[in-house]
């Protein structure tokens, strides 16, 4: 596999790692990994780790015994599950169902500038993996899972036209009313639109350590005249926008969370 440990800086080869601080962008410190070779502190391309991935579902890399020794989720002494949010956690793995009920083995790491996830779909037999050399990509798991969702949506499925009509949106992020305009167009053969923001939902992502922006991309996961499910690209990460039966849009930042859209002329 293209992947070793991290020894020493690399600059033929290394991406630049940068963190915030204070508002400001900056190139992160070498670190020395080493006391995390046990299952951490490895060195790699994207390619590397989604080959990993894949290596793991495959008989022979693994025995299926110890495949399933290491996604069987761990219970605490009373026969509760050990979890972390929605996710059970195994060994080494965070095993959960996501909302269209296939199973997802994954686990996301951090470092000193750099964050990494790796998402499988053991009934599928795929594997997503995610890079970014900055640390703050706080919803790199739900990122990569968007990275998958084009080779995963039934394209036969209901199509709704891009609403390249549509001017403006009101709905609600989290809890608090929001309005704001809104454009849609094709482009390349996908529908692409833009969300202004302005309003609560601007205000949160303009909190976050990133620079503020004034709209949020989204890009349809199917190609053609079609908006039935998109990306939310947000400086915080990537999130599924679902078209709803009411012809609202939902994106689920988090649980407690979500970003409703009503398209309006």
């Amino acid at each position: 596999l293209p992947l070793r440990p991290d020894l020493a800086p690399d600059p033929a080869h290394d991406t630049v790692a940068y963190e915030f601080e204070g508002g400001a962008i900056r190139p992160a410190a070498a670190h020395d990994y080493s006391y995390s070779w046990g299952g951490a502190g490895f060195r790699g391309t994207a390619h590397g780790v989604a080959l990993f991935g894949a290596r793991v579902m495959r008989d022979g890399f693994l025995s299926p015994k110890a495949r399933a020794v290491m996604w069987t989720p761990s219970l605490m002494n009373d026969g509760t599950p050990v979890m972390e949010g929605e996710d059970r956690i195994a060994f080494g793995w965070r095993i959960r169902t996501d909302n269209d009920g296939q199973q997802i083995a994954h686990h996301a790491g951090a470092a000193i500038g750099a964050r990494s996830a790796l998402m499988l779909y053991p009934e599928r037999g795929e594997s997503v993996a995610l890079l970014s050399n900055a640390v703050w990509v706080s919803d790199i798991t739900e990122t990569a899972a968007m990275l998958a969702a084009p080779f995963q949506a039934d394209p036969t499925g209901p199509q709704t036209r891009c609403p390249i009509w549509a001017s403006q949106y009101s709905g609600s992020f989290g809890d608090k009313p929001v309005t704001g305009t809104v454009r849609f167009a094709m482009t390349d053969g996908i529908c692409r639109g833009t969300l202004g923001l302005g309003n609560a939902a601007g205000d949160w992502f303009d909190a976050l350590p990133q620079a503020s922006t004034d709209g949020l991309a989204v890009i349809s996961i199917l190609p053609g005249d079609r908006l039935d499910r998109g990306a939310l690209v947000t400086p915080s990460g990537t999130y599924d926008f679902r078209r709803q039966p009411d012809g609202s849009f939902v994106a689920a930042l988090s649980p407690a969370r979500k970003f409703v859209v009503r398209l309006q002329r």
